[in-house]
């Protein structure tokens, strides 16, 4: 998270010089960074809570069938 922050505001800095073609790159790429970091914070979580509660359904599945079996 601190890199990505620092990493903004350099080409923040950058996006303010007087060269077009440097400030198009650095208004660019900061703005990339930043939508990049924003959808690490809200897209993640998700996906590994959905990936981990797989893994969890098939270890009750697991203990279910063993506890099945051992009663039967």
């Amino acid at each position: 998270m601190t890199t990505s922050i620092i990493l903004v505001a350099g080409f923040l800095i950058l996006s303010t010089s007087a060269f077009e073609l440097n400030s198009g790159a650095g208004l660019l790429t900061s703005i990339v960074i930043s939508l990049a970091l924003l959808a690490d914070f809200f897209l993640l979580p998700p996906l590994l809570i959905a990936l981990d509660g797989d893994k969890n359904e098939k270890v009750i599945q697991q203990t279910v069938n063993s506890a099945s079996a051992t009663t039967a």
